[in-house]
Formats: C-alpha cells, structure tokens, sequence
C-alpha cells in the first residue's frame, strides 16, 4: 500500500499570506518615500505653512507641491494598479506573493482570475484594513474565520489564495461539481491520471473486477473467458466527489479513501 500522504487544505496559507502582505506593502511605501525625498524642498519653516504633500522631521518641513506632486502621486497609484490588478489579474501574483510562493485564483483553480476580479479584490481593500489603527485586522479575522480563508475582496471576487504547487485545482464548490478524476490536479500538478501504471486501462469508479459469466453450454465446449484484469491504478488519485484521496488496493480487491482524521487509509463503503 502507498505511503502517499494527501496534501492538506490548499488555502491553508494564512501565515504566508501576512508576510506577503507586509512586504507588499513595505515595498510600496518605501516606493513613495524615496520619490518623496527625491522631489521634495525643504525649509525651516513651520509645517502649517507648507502647501501640497508635506512630511515634517524634527525643525524641517519636506514639501512636494503643484507638478511634483501630481508626478508623486501618479507614480504611486500607477504602480498600485499595476501589481494588484494587471500583473495580480494576469499572473496571481504581486511581488510578496511571488517570494513566498502564493498564487490568487479563481474557482476552477487557475491562477490569475483577471484585471476585473483583482480590481474588485484591491478595492475592497479600504474595508478589509478597518480599523486603520490596527491596519488589516477585520481582513484577517475573516481570513481565520470564513471558509476557504477569505477575505471580503475575495468573497466579492470570488478569488481565493493558495500556494503555487496547488494552482490548476478546484476549490469549494467548483471542485465537487468537477465529478471524480474531473479537473482537479494533485499536489505537485500532476493530473489524477498522471498516477496510473503507463500503458494501462483506467480503474473502474470504486468496482472491485467483475467475474465473466461462464460460458453457454454447447456440443464442444469452449474455452472459459480470461479473467477480466486487476485495475492498475495503483497510486493515490483526488476525488473531487468524496473531498479526499482514494486509490486501488490489489490485495484487498476494493478502493480505499484516505481519511485525514486517522491519517490512515480505509476500505469505501460500497
């Protein structure tokens, strides 16, 4: 028997999700800061004095006013729409999500759900960060609390987060209505039939094999049907329908389902 172990929940990446998240964010604000800097006039003057965007450190007032300013402000948004919604919409990915090894997909498990899905998820930002004083607690709240691990973007959106090696499955719904040995891809992205013998027929859905009638009797009996062969699906394979793994014992002439209760393999109820 394999001592193939399934892969567990596939948006079970809270943790990764964080750090992404912190890094996104650093690298956006650290983005504003040196263009800030690079642009702004300073004086020793009283901050109430100052016109436009202004940043004071200690008796010094930074200022970026009229043109610069727009050009501060139109690089920042400019790049904020470019990583959360074209390059998150095309490739499920920003730049922390890529180091931590995170895709956002949709429903059939395919990663980047679109510029239309990650606009709706980037937008509703404003309200997975309440309360500003502690930036993003009611997000991740939902995240810990809601099935799948959403956040509100991603219920609106209906966009979910896993972890690359699990791009290409189905999740929730989508991966019961896929029906057995349907879409879904095993971890490592393998397909369900990636784990049979090469060369071999497909098992039958949970059908130990069938014994051939015997022949009809006759004046010079014929030779007796070759038993029909053992399936050869041998290896783990996801089934959607049952929401676990399941594989062909030849010894015990049934299939087994793992459960992830006992982490162990038991014979299905026929």
């Amino acid at each position: 028997m394999s001592a193939y172990q399934p892969a567990a929940d596939p948006t079970n990446v809270v943790g990764k999700r964080v750090v992404a998240f912190i890094i996104d964010w650093v690298i956006l604000q650290a983005l504003w800061s040196v263009l800030f800097f690079a642009l702004a006039d300073s004086a020793d003057a009283d901050f109430a004095t100052c016109t436009g965007t202004c940043v004071t450190a200690g008796d010094t007032v930074y200022g970026v006013g009229g043109g610069k300013a727009a050009l501060l402000w139109l690089v920042y948004w400019g790049y904020s729409v470019g990583i959360f919604v074209f390059l998150q919409g095309a490739k499920g990915i920003t730049p922390g999500k890529a180091i931590l090894g995170l895709r956002v997909v949709d429903a059939d498990g395919k990663a980047g759900p679109g510029p239309v899905k990650a606009l709706i998820r980037w937008l509703l930002l404003i309200v997975d960060l309440l309360p500003y004083c502690i930036p993003g607690l009611l997000g991740f709240i939902l995240i810990m609390t809601g099935d799948n691990h959403t956040r509100l973007g991603d219920r609106a959106a209906k966009t979910f987060v896993v972890g690359k090696g699990d791009t290409g499955r189905p999740i929730g719904a989508a991966a019961a209505a896929a029906g057995p040995y349907g879409t879904p891809v095993a971890p490592g992205g393998m397909a369900p039939t990636d784990y049979a013998t090469p060369g071999a027929a497909a098992a039958p859905a949970y059908q130990p094999p069938v014994e051939p009638a015997a022949p009809a009797p006759a004046a010079a009996p014929e030779p007796a049907a070759a038993p029909a062969p053992a399936p050869s699906a041998t290896e783990p394979q996801w089934d959607p329908a049952r929401n676990a793994y399941i594989q062909w014992d030849a010894n015990q002439g049934a299939w087994l389902q793992f459960d992830d209760a006992t982490q162990q393999w038991r014979p299905i109820d026929q």
